[in-house]
């Protein structure tokens, strides 16, 4: 039963939220939230694609609600496109140039902040690429949530030829498929190439999943970072061709060449016994990691004591 699997979900996601999330009193209105914000030095918009072009037109994670007194910080946050439409382009550089350190996720996001403020701003890494190995291991379970040897898919768009060829590194490799289902959309087809599909999955579990895989498929931004911390063998699946209007591929794009993986890219004309034969240079990619890891905290804490 969908509805029944999907409340697993949900109740893992809220266990979660009360044991890990630590929040501010709660605002009723714009107004109260802006006085909210003289209790602090900084307030940080950060990550995903909160800047997709929606949600500059909603205008929260635009920091316009910050006095200008208040220290502004952008921490990697994404556009999750490569061009900004024509009637935001003024709220776009009116924002921006309001908030005191930006930052950017992807090059396209650089492109956009310089095009709209003229600053050249830093490419930082993902939030979740700030832990390493060992940090994460802290906040998840010991052992295994699958016994035997799986490829991990976790896909949140819906391209049949992603799970042809899923399937068909099954019959290479003889792992089972174990993945998470009707993630962004529901997407019956999925219920047919998975060997098991769990529901009772935390985030925390999430990143088992990932940790104790033989091998990750993903269209994802965080099933790829989570494979790259985790020194997997994985794939990453292009969701969608580079000409859609919605695209976000630029974020994948640029982590994956700041670490020097690019040919972990699918096309979905790749042939299967290629994608296995490709070896990862686990020392050369962690040790950029490492670099780029403290190249990024080292803005975030200036931005925070505002050096």
């Amino acid at each position: 039963n969908l509805r029944e699997n999907l409340n697993k979900r949900y109740s893992a996601f809220e266990q979660f939220h009360q044991e890990h999330f630590k929040e501010s009193d709660v605002y009723q209105s714009w107004e109260d939230l802006s006085k909210g914000c003289e209790n602090y030095s900084s307030v940080v918009v950060g990550s995903d694609q909160l800047w997709l072009p929606s949600n500059i037109a909603g205008d929260y994670y635009t920091l316009s609600f910050v006095p200008d007194e208040v220290n502004k910080i952008a921490y990697a946050t994404s556009f999750g496109v490569s061009c900004i439409p024509k009637n935001q382009e003024t709220a776009t550089a009116t924002f921006l140039s309001r908030i005191n350190y930006l930052s950017a996720r992807e090059e396209a996001g650089q492109i956009i902040i310089n095009k709209y403020t003229k600053r050249n701003v830093p490419l930082v890494c993902d939030p979740a690429l700030l832990l390493t190995e060992e940090e994460w291991n802290k906040e998840i379970k010991d052992g295994r949530l699958i016994d035997k040897p799986y490829i991990f898919c976790y896909f949140m768009g819906d391209n049949p030829w992603q799970r042809e060829c899923v399937c068909k590194l099954k019959k290479k490799t003889g792992f089972m498929i174990v993945a998470l289902l009707h993630l962004d959309q529901y997407i019956k087809t999925d219920e047919e190439y998975v060997d098991k599909a769990p529901y009772d999955v935390s985030p925390t579990d999430f990143i088992n999943l990932v940790k104790n895989a033989e091998l990750v498929c993903t269209d994802s931004f965080h099933g790829t970072v989570f494979s790259l911390v985790y020194k997997k063998k994985f794939f990453t699946f292009m969701r969608f061709s580079n000409n859609a209007t919605l695209s976000t591929n630029s974020r994948i794009e640029t982590l994956l060449k700041r670490l020097g993986v690019s040919d972990r890219l699918v096309q979905s004309n790749t042939n299967v016994d290629k994608l296995l034969a490709t070896e990862m240079d686990n020392e050369a990619i962690q040790n950029k990691l490492n670099e780029f890891r403290k190249e990024s905290m080292e803005y975030l804490v200036g931005a925070l004591n505002k050096i």
